[in-house]
């Protein structure tokens, strides 16, 4: 039988791939978004099932703003719910830096304001600096967003959402948008511009996960099977130490002995004359 800790590591490992299969099963064979829906406050975070594809409109809420990476979060100001909106900055005002105060979470427009007044004064300039145009637009427009649902915490979902090589921590105490936002509970987040798993796809994935817990399973029955013990083939009799039946005497070494095949009694060989004639039959059998 193998380590315990190794069993305990496969049989894990194999458990949430058999979790995983059953996760993309589900989502495979339920409901499926063939275009995007469109989503207005009425319908909850809490009411959007993961990989879902939505479409809302909506002002951004700079007070919930929070960069990580090449990654922004935001709520909306038409919502109130844990609904989180993720975009790549690149090619946005977002991608900024003088927009955030310290890294991840952007200062309230009035921080940059006071920033700019303050270059202002500085400059001797009598009007104020304003935020670029474009900035200033892009904070206060409104916005149509797009996008696949991630669900934390839902199946085997990570608080962790990833876009292409970049990635945000969502929920946790440290470092993470719910922990710097105090985002409501339950939160989702429909990561802009993503495109939800195809059907296809997911049974795809079901099936290679399907594949990988039952060969798991197999590895860890294989493991812990009780080990085949191999029977050693018997040994013959000791002889050496018996008493002879003939003469009582201690049979000292094992090649002055025998064992009467009718009786099995251990004699010497020079008694095996005289004991076999207690039987009809005496032959000797050595060991």
């Amino acid at each position: 039988m193998s380590s315990p800790r190794l069993v305990g590591f496969l049989a894990l490992v194999t458990l949430g791939f058999a979790v995983l299969a059953v996760t993309t099963g589900m989502k495979a064979t339920g409901h499926h978004d063939t275009a995007p829906r469109a989503i207005d406050a009425s319908v909850t975070a809490s009411a959007i099932d993961d990989a879902a594809w939505v479409t809302a409109h909506g002002h951004i809420d700079p007070a919930t703003l929070f960069r990580s990476g090449g990654l922004a979060a935001f709520r909306l100001q038409e919502r109130e719910d844990g609904l989180v909106f993720v975009v790549r900055v690149q090619g946005t005002p977002l991608e900024d830096d003088a927009l955030w105060k310290r890294a991840g979470v952007l200062g309230a427009i009035a921080e940059a304001v006071k920033k700019a007044d303050r270059e202002a004064r500085d400059a001797g300039e009598e009007e104020p600096t304003e935020l670029p145009a474009a900035t200033e637009a892009y904070l206060t427009g409104e916005h149509e967003l797009t996008g696949a649902v991630f669900a934390p915490e839902v199946g085997m979902n990570t608080g962790t959402v990833e876009v292409g090589a970049e990635s945000m921590k969502l929920t946790g105490v440290f470092g993470s948008y719910s922990g710097a936002t105090r985002c409501p509970s339950p939160l989702r987040a429909v990561v802009v511009g993503e495109k939800p798993p195809t059907r296809v796809a997911n049974l795809g994935a079901t099936a290679g996960y399907g594949v990988l817990a039952v060969l798991g399973l197999g590895l860890v029955v294989f493991l812990v099977r009780p080990a085949k013990v191999t029977p050693m083939a018997p040994r013959g009799a000791q002889i050496a130490g018996e008493t002879c039946d003939v003469c009582d005497r201690t049979i000292v070494l094992e090649k002055d002995g025998v064992l009467c095949e009718t009786c099995t009694n251990a004699v010497h060989a020079r008694c095996l004359g005289k004991h076999a004639r207690t039987h009809r039959k005496a032959e000797p059998y050595r060991g």
